[in-house]
Order: C-alpha cells, then structure tokens, then sequence
C-alpha cells in the first residue's frame, strides 16, 4: 500500500492501483511526493520497507524500515560500505506505557549526502534516511514558509 504497510492493500488487491492512482493524483499537486515499495528481503532474515520521495518532480530520499530488533545487521551493513558513523547520538525513549527504550541514531555527512540510521523510529521499527542535503534543505525551508503563512491568518 503507498504510504503504509502492505498488510490492508497489496499489488495482488484489485483496489491496489486504484489506491495509487488516487494518491499519485493528490501528490503530483504538492510540493513533495512519497512512493512507498514493497518489502524486500534482504537475506534470510532482514526484510525492509522503502519510502522514496520526491521534491518538485526530483528523487531526494529514500527511508528503509526494518524490525529493530535488525538494528545490528543493518548497522553493520552500512558501517562495512561508509565506515564509522561520523557522529553518534544517544536518547532514552518513552512510550505512553512508561517504558523506555535505548535508542541510537548513527549520522554520516558527505558532501552532497546525509545518512542517519536509527535504532528506533518506532516501537517496533528502526529507519535508514538517505537523502541529498541541498533539497533536504529546500524542502524544510518550504515547511517553514507554509507554516509562516498558514499562521498569518490566527
């Protein structure tokens, strides 16, 4: 399903692409399109979800979900292709249980590129963000001017 988990509509649904069309339409009008891609495995154990986004018609980013309880394998794959995280981050989450959670983003910055991998982005899932940091920026100055005007008017 775009924008969800495949577990309410899937490819083989017949209500499938009649979903995506409906959504494609609505998003072409915005400034920011995201695609959602089935799960893919990875190995024997290591599926993940991809969100692919665009700005302006342009790919800028892509989110890989996988089960937390993956965060080592992932992170070990991404350490084995772009090295030691160039910077680390450490919080204790909260759920509205009480509970807390360790959690851990690993950051990488190149030159034209960021990457941040979370141990938890949800209670059950951990996500990888790629994205170009020059329309990562252009997106976030378009929220922030949207949030300016939609205030002008209280």
């Amino acid at each position: 399903m775009v924008g969800g988990n495949c577990e309410a509509v899937c490819p083989g649904d017949p209500l499938f692409f009649t979903l995506i069309d409906r959504m494609l339409r609505k998003w072409l009008d915005g400034p920011v399109q995201q695609y959602f891609a089935k799960g893919e495995q990875v190995s024997d154990t290591l599926i993940v979800h991809f969100q692919l986004f665009f700005f302006e018609k342009s790919f800028f980013a892509v989110n890989m979900e996988f089960r937390t309880e993956r965060f080592d394998e992932v992170a070990s794959i991404f350490q084995a292709r772009y090295g030691r995280p160039h910077s680390t981050r450490k919080d204790i989450l909260k759920n509205a249980f009480g509970a807390r959670f360790p959690n851990v983003t690993y950051s990488w910055s190149g030159p034209t590129v960021v990457i941040d991998l979370l141990k938890y982005d949800s209670v059950t899932d951990g996500r990888a963000s790629i994205g170009k940091k020059d329309v990562l920026e252009k997106v976030e100055m378009t929220k922030r001017q949207g949030a300016k005007e939609a205030a002008k008017g209280f």
